[in-house]
């Protein structure tokens, strides 16, 4: 009898991706183009406001994050990027952040409505799930 074995990568379907623009905050380095974060601390010291009224989407989406029970041990950011003032689309930024393994499910946070649709037939060919309200 031959049984298979299951392969398991790092992916865990408690961890999210946000996909959002870039911080609204002046910064000195800019984040990481698919960065993980373990703490809402680290997400505001990459330059994100998760409070007050000039709070960033990511900010808030990661404070949200942080604050369920049990809360998740990291989440993932990638954040829209501009070349030439000129924006990547927000699938263009998911397929960038699929070469960065360990998450499951992306949150579009602070992303254009017109965007959404899009963004969800694209998550259906890559077997991942997208939260969005």
């Amino acid at each position: 009898m031959d049984i298979a074995t299951t392969i398991v990568d790092s992916t865990s379907f408690d961890n999210i991706l946000i996909v959002d623009p870039l911080p609204t905050a002046e910064l000195e380095t800019a984040p990481a183009k698919c960065g993980v974060y373990s703490s809402l601390d680290e997400v505001t010291a990459a330059g994100w406001i998760a409070t007050g009224d000039d709070a960033d989407p990511v900010g808030v989406a990661a404070r949200v994050a942080f604050s369920q029970s049990p809360a998740p041990s990291e989440i993932y950011i990638a954040p829209i990027q501009e070349t030439d003032g000129t924006a990547e689309s927000v699938v263009s930024t998911v397929e960038r952040a699929t070469a960065t393994s360990g998450w499951y499910v992306v949150c579009p946070a602070g992303v254009e409505d017109d965007e959404i649709v899009t963004l969800a037939e694209y998550i259906e060919t890559l077997e991942k799930m997208m939260i969005y309200t």
